[in-house]
């Protein structure tokens, strides 16, 4: 019997942190965003001595380097930093009663990576004879958050999406992850 579905494979980058991120000092878990303008709010501890501004730096070479960004006074409670490009950017605060500048020896109290790359994917629907439908996938990211992976279909004359269970995308190595899974579609509504 024949059946036309038209299938939906949904995968995006989100702000996440997960294993395939760069390697980060114990503690400070990236994060991952599409946007090069991001605040990075900061707060004080109201039982010290207000300091008269913070500094942030930053650094685009994993702490080899750094540079003084941005100052700001306490009641402003954030920076806002504008990214020149796709990358990783560690970021420090000093205050004056911390007014040791940051060196190659200094962690990051925050990264942040920037990542507009869209996913490459590929996928690949065959269906079988009894009706059963066979999706398979490869995707590549690096930054992938594999747990937005979603597949779904709508059959012909049907306004409603119909979710398929699949298990979460596994990686073959070098930021590719691939998956499949085969299932019948739902019936139309009067067959």
């Amino acid at each position: 019997y024949g059946l036309a579905v038209l299938v939906v494979v949904v995968a995006t980058t989100e702000i996440v942190a997960q294993a395939t991120l760069p390697v980060a000092p114990p503690g400070v878990e990236p994060i991952v965003t599409q946007e090069r303008l991001f605040s990075i709010p900061f707060y004080l501890n109201p039982r010290q001595p207000l300091p008269s501004e913070l500094s942030l730096y930053v650094s685009g070479n994993k702490g080899r380097q750094w540079t003084l960004y941005q100052k700001r006074t306490p009641d402003q409670q954030r920076f806002d930093f504008q990214a020149g490009d796709e990358g990783e950017y560690w970021f420090v605060v000093r205050t004056p009663f911390t007014s040791i500048n940051p060196s190659e020896q200094s962690s990051p109290e925050k990264i942040v990576v920037v990542d507009q790359t869209d996913p490459q994917l590929e996928v690949k629907i065959e269906q079988g004879s009894s009706g059963q439908i066979k999706a398979k996938w490869t995707a590549q990211d690096s930054y992938l958050d594999t747990s937005t992976f979603r597949i779904n279909y709508q059959n012909p004359g049907d306004e409603t999406w119909h979710p398929v269970t699949v298990r979460l995308p596994v990686t073959t190595g070098d930021s590719k992850f691939e998956g499949d899974v085969t299932w019948l579609a739902e019936a139309e509504q009067g067959d």
